[in-house]
């Protein structure tokens, strides 16, 4: 929805009924945060990434793949 000009978000905690927060959410265009993602996966999922590691990396380069962060805001 951000690229439908619709950028706010409830995050929930677990359960969609848990926990949550509205934060607005931007598109990450910088490749050396999306580089800095994979290379987190890749430690932290060190048994399965091999299998998705190349899709992660060229979808984020060509786009087919987005990385939204999200900042917390009041409502």
């Amino acid at each position: 929805p951000i690229r439908w000009g619709r950028p706010e978000a409830r995050i929930a905690m677990g359960e969609s009924s848990g926990p949550s927060f509205w934060a607005r959410g931007e598109i990450v265009t910088d490749a050396a945060d999306a580089e800095r993602l994979c290379d987190q996966f890749a430690k932290k999922y060190a048994s399965s990434w091999s299998r998705w590691e190349e899709s992660f990396r060229s979808g984020f380069k060509t786009g087919d793949r987005a990385l939204i962060r999200y900042r917390p805001i009041q409502r």
